[in-house]
């Protein structure tokens, strides 16, 4: 016997090594049923599923799945796959079979992954494991599956189990890079376009644009070809997009601004009056045949029916805004909001002025971060500001002077993380932030937040600033690190699911409760505690397994406790010990993952006996000999007391200064160079890994400074280690008083240095701080009561021009030090590619 199944009727099907029988009810044979296959083979009927219309599925050990689709017939035909010309189905074992949702059976396959079965058309379709996709199926060979009662579907393979939520029907992932020849190009989806067409627009890292079709594959795209600038897009990231009128597709990229046609055959280079054809564009909004846009050197403004400037003061309205790091825009009425890296902007239209807000840590209704990361005026005529590192702000109303006044979103309300990247608005009138930990809905009328991470389907948990758009038909499209999340709002529902709430574990004085205690009802006998083991334990859990984590927990001693008390959901303990003798009743309760509290709580009766001291007779006679104690013992209880207290005062000062010299001690040697004081290479390492981090985030460069003392080795052999000491220690001196104070100066080892010049310097800003370290070193050193010459030898290299590694960067500096070195020292050079260098009277920043 391979496998058994009753159906509704009554009907038990047996499945043979030698093929299918069934027993109809009341019957007293079993009747044969034919399982046709070629060459006269006889399947051996392994697994069974009977649908939700009632139709018989049987899958075999070698030739694949049956179907009965009438009992009046019996008739058994095989499952064909509609969608490849080549058809293995028939050859391969079908070891589970399941409905995950009403209209589509899934037979889980020996190998070759799972074959769904649209019920309505037959068609067919092959889910596999995608190795480049961490959200595919796991592997391709089934052994069961299991649907719970919460509508979650368990796949249980050779080496894994997995689960699907077959009722999350409002989230798409297009992912990037996957093993598909048809999907997105790139990892990294940095900017979002839907067209009228039904067509998206993709903006990717360093891979141009990608264009999907309705059916989400891909069927254009734009590739970057950096020996034609002007008419191809940079192999850089493409941060924006702007759609005209005309069908044409404005594109901002990190080195400039480009145009396509409507079907993306092209993109050629658009120039502005003034401004540099290669500075980088991070904003575009496209108003009235007026094209804003924003980069790292302010506003700027370009009327696209005359090809020329907008009219507007670029000079004088980027010197009025808080930051010329251009990160957003949004209309309202007749002013323009501009969001930058260092607060926000309302420019008047008609009279350019413009009006600077800026956070204030002491006003809790104003601004609450200064990066501002995405901007939206919704519905109502609202101003909603997303930022990095404050959630969402929305501008309710102005002060008596005329301040703006926000309603601030973030943690304390139901954020999972307050890095917001882009705010959009939906048919629903929902607002929609996308967050470095998954989504946020936030309904416009109540602000009522609802979050969406992995278990409401949304493998791709972090997503990029400003990318993002909302498609013709309300699709809200969201680009994240490793592709694109499509989210269908009207297809949304709550998760409904009540899970039950069981008891697991309870202990008694320590000792486990027998196993049969542990399903308690009503009717059940008090848990009784006796006076020598006077402690309680009880452990529960609420059974929703879509995200256990996110369950919640609490628990309520009736009789004890005045309220509930919150349990963590990785421990769910309710917890006594040393309970005073009576009678009472433990509740407990849990929810779902969206914090929906079971409608019953469990209940449990609790019985603690006292102990001999704690009766009534034994409690009146220690009253009565205790008063006659308390008195005298009272005023030698008080000297002790006070005394123990003055030494035990006197001890933990002691004690606490001991420890914080050691915990200084420790850091210092871990962190710093015993000889200099400067830091070490281990904690200029977490430096350069932070900033590395920090630049990405923000999109910034920096620049790292290899230093090498000239002639160092030839003083230190000649006049001693002490010497070389000295120079040493009036080396790192003499560094730290050339360097911004901003700047990072360490003692990589010996007489090799290191700075790190952060913050997006300037060429101009490097080369004046190499200058400088250069002239300090004019002045010769004493030494031992006679003075040594020493010079520097500088090598530069830039973030990520040349290295977005630490060890790549390192190696670029290195090479451009050495070439300093060889050209004879006491002096510096840049870094430039085919190991050559760029001298210091004639580098720029960004050159190699």
């Amino acid at each position: 016997i391979r496998g058994l199944m009753l159906d509704r009727h009554g009907t038990l099907w047996v499945g043979t090594a030698s093929g299918l029988a069934r027993l109809d009810s009341l019957a007293t044979g079993f009747v044969p049923v034919t399982l046709p296959a070629p060459g006269g083979k006889l399947p051996a009927a392994w697994t069974f599923l009977e649908d939700s219309q009632g139709r018989i599925w049987i899958g075999t050990v070698r030739h694949g799945a049956y179907l009965i689709e009438s009992r009046v017939s019996g008739v058994a035909r095989p499952v064909q796959e509609t969608n490849s010309a080549h058809s293995t189905l028939q050859d391969e074992g079908v070891g589970a079979i399941t409905e995950p949702l009403p209209g589509e059976v899934w037979l889980g396959t020996v190998g070759q992954g799972i074959v769904a079965v649209d019920l309505t058309t037959m068609q067919t379709r092959r889910i596999r494991h995608d190795p480049t996709l961490a959200s595919s199926l796991p592997e391709d060979t089934i052994q069961a599956f299991y649907k719970d009662r919460s509508g979650l579907v368990w796949i249980c393979g050779n080496r894994s189990v997995s689960r699907f939520d077959a009722g999350q029907t409002a989230v798409l992932t297009i992912f990037g890079a996957s093993s598909r020849q048809d999907s997105i190009s790139d990892t990294n989806v940095d900017a979002v376009l839907p067209r009228p067409d039904g067509r998206i627009w993709l903006g990717l890292d360093s891979n141009g644009v990608d264009i999907l079709d309705p059916a989400g594959t891909r069927a254009g795209s734009l590739r970057p070809d950096p020996t034609h600038p002007e008419i191809a897009l940079p192999k850089d990231f493409i941060n924006t997009f702007a759609a005209s009128d005309n069908g044409d597709v404005y594109i901002g990229t990190e080195q400039g601004l480009y145009r396509s046609d409507s079907e993306g055959h092209r993109a050629v280079r658009v120039t502005l009056p003034l401004r540099d054809p290669v500075a980088p564009v991070w904003a575009l909004l496209l108003d009235d045949d007026v094209l804003w846009l924003g980069g790292s050197d302010g506003l700027w403004a370009l009327d696209l029916s005359a090809r020329k400037s907008a009219g507007v003061n670029h000079t004088q309205v980027t010197n009025s805004l808080t930051d010329q790091r251009i990160t957003s825009f949004a209309r309202e009425g007749g002013a323009l909001w501009v969001g930058t890296k260092k607060g926000l902007n309302r420019l008047d239209l008609r009279t350019h002025a413009v009006e600077r807000v800026l956070p204030d840590a002491a006003s809790p209704t104003a601004l609450s971060a200064s990066y501002i990361t995405s901007l939206l005026t919704d519905s109502k005529g609202r101003l909603w500001v997303a930022t990095f590192g404050g959630g969402v702000d929305v501008l309710e109303s102005r002060d008596a002077q005329g301040r703006p006044r926000f309603h601030r979103l973030g943690i304390a309300q139901g954020f999972v993380n307050e890095n917001a990247n882009k705010l959009l608005e939906d048919l629903q009138r929902n607002v929609w932030v996308s967050t470095d930990e998954g989504l946020v809905r936030i309904n416009e009328t109540t602000l009522a937040i609802r979050t969406m991470r992995r278990a409401e389907g949304l493998p791709i948990s972090s997503y990029w600033v400003g990318s993002g758009a909302v498609s013709p038909e309300g699709e809200v499209l969201f680009g994240g690190v490793g592709g694109l999340t499509v989210v269908r709002p009207d297809r949304l529902t709550p998760w409904s699911y009540r899970p039950p709430v069981v008891i697991t574990d309870i202990r008694i004085g320590g000792k486990a409760v027998p196993p049969g205690r542990l399903g308690l009802d009503a009717t059940a006998p008090a848990l009784t505690v006796a006076p020598t083991g006077n402690s309680l334990t009880v452990e529960f859990s609420a059974l929703d397994y879509s995200a256990p984590e996110r369950n919640r927990y609490a628990y309520r001693l009736e009789g004890f406790d005045a309220g509930w008390v919150d349990s963590e959901a990785t421990r769910r303990l309710a917890a006594y010990t040393n309970l005073p003798p009576g009678d009472y009743r433990l509740h407990l309760r849990g929810s779902n993952r969206d914090g929906v509290w079971t409608e019953q709580a469990l209940s449990v009766p609790i019985l603690v006996l006292p102990a001999w001291y704690q009766t009534f007779i034994f409690r009146v006679l220690v009253t009565l000999l205790g008063l006659g104690v308390i008195v005298a013992l009272i005023q030698i209880r008080t000297l002790y007391l006070k005394r123990s207290q003055r030494d035990l005062e006197r001890q933990v000062i002691e004690r606490t200064a001991e420890l914080r010299e050691s915990q200084r001690q420790l850091e210092q040697i871990a962190y710093y160079d015993t000889l200099t004081a400067l830091p070490n290479r281990r904690m200029f390492t977490e430096e350069f890994r932070e900033l590395i981090v920090l630049a990405r985030l923000q999109t910034e460069r920096f620049a790292l400074l290899l230093i090498d003392l000239d002639r160092f080795k030839q003083i230190n052999d000649s006049r001693g280690h002490d010497a070389g000491d000295a120079l040493l220690i009036e080396a790192a001196i003499r560094l730290q008083a050339a360097v911004r104070k901003s700047d990072c100066v360490a003692r990589l080892g010996g007489d090799e240095f290191a700075v790190l010049v952060a913050h997006n310097p300037a060429a101009t800003d490097i080369e004046h701080i190499c200058h400088r370290i250069i002239e300090s070193f004019v002045m010769p050193v004493p030494v031992s009561g006679a003075s040594v010459k020493s010079s520097a030898s500088i090598g530069v290299a830039v973030f990520p021009d040349h290295g977005s590694t630490l060890d790549n960067l390192y190696k670029s500096a290195d090479l451009a030090l050495y070439e300093a070195k060889r050209a004879g020292g006491d002096q510096w050079r840049w870094f430039r590619h085919q190991n050559a260098s760029v001298s210091s009277q004639h580098s720029a920043l960004g050159v190699g």
